[in-house]
């Protein structure tokens, strides 16, 4: 038989040919047999795989992304607030800055005006609720006694009619909580500067208008 070359290259793989001859396995190129004794067999091994290539941009990009997934909680306009401590909740932060007491007070009523037919409606309900509870506590960092008596203060967000514990509202009536919900938003936008707390309690706000909106009459 000829002779039989002991590799060959292909890309990534390496192709070796060799004769198996009375046990033995024949793999250089001057040991030969007869061939009567011996079979041929072939046999690929892998080899370090060729890098695939990757464009620069392709690269750029991923490494953007990554970045982007660890970066941490929005920070754009962290410095249009201030920090405090709430009791039994721990640190917190406000918007820097207050809103007139009047507008606290106009805020307040359309808040309570929500909460008094949307008991039954969690989905409103709780956010409203968390909403109010903490516009209630930035204003009491906001104004001191001699600028806002306690009897005053607590009329601001609390003390509402009691409820309906409607199960369901009309169309006409969501409409009329949306809408003050909305005025909501746009009084806090108007209000207080641009940061992570005032954005946080808007999301607050367009949950409870989402919720508001899919609640069946």
């Amino acid at each position: 038989m000829g002779n039989i070359r002991d590799h060959e290259h292909y890309g990534a793989y390496s192709k070796f040919s060799y004769r198996q001859c009375h046990g033995k396995a024949q793999l250089r190129k001057q040991d030969r047999c007869d061939g009567s004794c011996c079979t041929a067999r072939t046999f690929v091994l892998t080899a370090p795989t060729v890098p695939i290539f990757v464009s620069p941009g392709a690269v750029a990009e991923a490494k953007a992304k990554k970045l982007e997934q660890k970066k941490p909680l929005q920070t754009i306009g962290q410095r249009n607030s201030v920090g405090y401590v709430q009791t039994f909740v721990g640190p917190q932060r406000r918007p820097r800055g207050k809103m007139p007491i009047e507008v606290h007070a106009e805020v307040g009523a359309l808040l309570k005006s929500v909460l008094v037919d949307s008991y039954h409606r969690k989905g409103v309900y709780n956010r409203v609720n968390s909403v109010r509870s903490e516009l209630d506590e930035w204003t009491q960092r906001e104004y001191n006694h001699d600028e806002l008596p306690n009897e005053r203060f607590f009329e601001l967000y609390y003390h509402e009619s009691s409820a309906t514990f409607s199960r369901s509202l009309p169309v006409d009536e969501r409409r009329l909580h949306i809408d003050s919900l909305e005025r909501v938003k746009q009084i806090l936008s108007s209000h207080y500067p641009d940061c992570p707390p005032l954005r946080s309690l808007v999301g607050k706000v367009d949950s409870a208008i989402k919720s508001m909106q899919t609640w069946a009459s």
